[in-house]
């Protein structure tokens, strides 16, 4: 299957696989994740440094996926904060 899009949303669908991936597995203890979760991620951020730098999709090296997840988590940082705030204050007032 193929997917054609513009750079902007194509940026967009990277932050909702980040930030789907975080939901999933950040409260989980690392011997829990999910993993089928964190192998798509790799495949589609794979995907898209083979599709954005004209390269085949086995050259994509581990680096250049840890930089694209680093570029991203940049990106979304302030809606991570903004879920963890409020998440926080939902479970503290269940617990009041």
């Amino acid at each position: 299957m193929k997917f054609t899009m513009e750079e902007k949303v194509a940026r967009y669908l990277l932050h909702c696989i980040y930030l789907g991936q975080y939901v999933v597995n950040a409260a989980r203890p690392s011997d829990r994740r999910l993993e089928e979760y964190d192998l798509l991620a790799e495949q589609i951020y794979k995907q898209y440094i083979a599709g954005t730098e004209g390269i085949p999709y086995e050259a994509v090296t581990d680096r250049q996926v840890a930089d694209l997840r680093d570029r991203i988590l940049d990106e979304v940082s302030k809606y991570l904060e903004s879920f963890e705030r409020d998440v926080l204050r939902e479970k503290v007032s269940e617990l009041l």
